[in-house]
């Protein structure tokens, strides 16, 4: 490899989870924009594979490549299945894409957590790991809306089924951050008990969060003394 080209990528490393997280705070601007501007669901979904190929160069070295397969099989698929109209791929390739969330959300905060003190690497891995997850209950509301429609309902779902990426993730976040605005809300018990367990685990993220760092700082100052 290129001397230079190989410092670009160790450089990158170095702060891989300081551009995840600035990523992720653009999609959060860029999907509802490019959604408002009547783009389609593929170039939002692009944005998501964005994230998850970021977080993917963050997991650890020895399942980092095995993760940025299965990503690229399951953007294929997805792909295959919205090119066909075969429903079934494209909803089980919608699970998987949210399965991929989730996975890249526990990798950030394994990361996050694993170190005895704190830099800013640290915090920017246990802050995507919190946007990822909610990026990742979003999926999963638009996906299981697909899949079983009414699960949702509000004055913005103008039809059963219909549940738009960029509504879910406003959705998510509305629920993991228990804003409560109430304009779509779960509708069966399946996707009640779903919500319930975001918006629980969104507010124990947040305790553990401030604890780690705290009890991380305590240890560098410890360690600098």
């Amino acid at each position: 490899m290129n001397p230079r080209v190989r410092q670009i990528v160790r450089s990158y490393l170095e702060k891989r989870h300081a551009v995840l997280f600035f990523s992720l705070l653009l999609s959060l601007v860029v999907v509802p924009v490019l959604a408002a501007l009547g783009f389609s669901s593929t170039i939002l979904e692009a944005f998501l594979l964005l994230n998850i190929l970021l977080a993917a160069t963050g997991a650890e070295k020895r399942g980092r490549a095995l993760f940025l397969v299965v990503v690229g099989v399951v953007f294929a698929a997805r792909l295959i299945g919205l090119l066909l109209g075969s429903r079934g791929v494209s909803d089980g390739a919608s699970f998987a894409v949210a399965a991929l969330m989730l996975s890249a959300a526990v990798s950030s905060f394994r990361f996050a957590m694993r170190s005895k003190t704190v830099d800013s690497e640290h915090i920017y891995a246990a802050l995507s790991a919190y946007l990822l997850a909610a990026q990742f209950f979003g999926i999963l509301a638009t996906t299981l809306e697909q899949v079983v429609p009414g699960s949702y309902s509000g004055a913005s779902l103008t039809q059963p089924g219909s549940f738009p990426i960029p509504q879910g993730i406003y959705f998510s976040f509305v629920t993991i951050a228990t804003l409560g605005y109430g304009d779509i809300v779960p509708a069966t018990d399946l996707s009640r008990g779903i919500t319930v367990v975001e918006a629980v685990a969104g507010q124990l993220y947040i305790a553990v969060l401030v604890a780690r760092l705290v009890s991380g700082y305590g240890a560098k100052g410890a360690a600098s003394d």
